[in-house]
């Protein structure tokens, strides 16, 4: 990538799009957990995008439901989809165990981010 002409403006997009993901990621916990304080019931990418939309990322709902999915393929027990939908846009989620998947991903983190040394 580094040796294309237009290598280090393709790593900015790259780096671009990696942040925005994880912009929508943590949009879409918040939104899901502000749901859960204020209603506690559960709530589908379409409303999410919706409500992002007076946000200033303004998220697409295909973005929602790529965020999603990036959460429920991480192996951890954040997400738990309440009502299933042939159309990923309208399956309903509540939040699961967030605190003991941030446990779990910080140890991940950890041990990726620890020199073969130090183990």
């Amino acid at each position: 990538m580094l040796l294309a002409p237009s290598g280090l403006s393709d790593l900015d997009d790259l780096i671009a799009d990696r942040r925005r993901t994880l912009d929508i990621v943590s949009f879409l916990l918040t939104k899901l957990a502000e749901e859960q304080d204020e209603t506690g019931e559960a709530i589908s990418a379409r409303d999410i995008s919706r409500d992002g939309r007076r946000s200033e990322l303004c998220p697409g709902v295909d973005e929602i439901v790529a965020a999603i999915d990036v959460v429920r393929t991480s192996q951890v027990d954040v997400l738990r989809v309440v009502e299933a939908s042939d159309d990923p846009r309208f399956t309903t989620h509540v939040l699961g165990a967030p605190t003991a998947g941030a446990r779990w991903l910080r140890a991940l983190a950890d041990a990726i981010e620890r020199p073969a040394g130090d183990a």
